[in-house]
């Protein structure tokens, strides 16, 4: 295979919305924050940080 022809094969793809949602961000970030807080919570109950 050429170089031309890997590199062609190789390019980022423009970014698009998971499944045509344009919502995503508004439903995903508040449940991903709250996966956090109590992943962060565990992690200071068990003294593996501060805070």
């Amino acid at each position: 295979m050429t170089r031309q022809a890997l590199s062609s094969q190789t390019k980022p793809k423009p970014w698009t919305v998971p499944h045509g949602n344009d919502r995503w961000y508004e439903v995903n970030v508040p449940v991903a924050d709250r996966l956090y807080d109590e992943h962060l919570a565990e992690l200071k109950k068990e003294g593996l940080i501060n805070g």
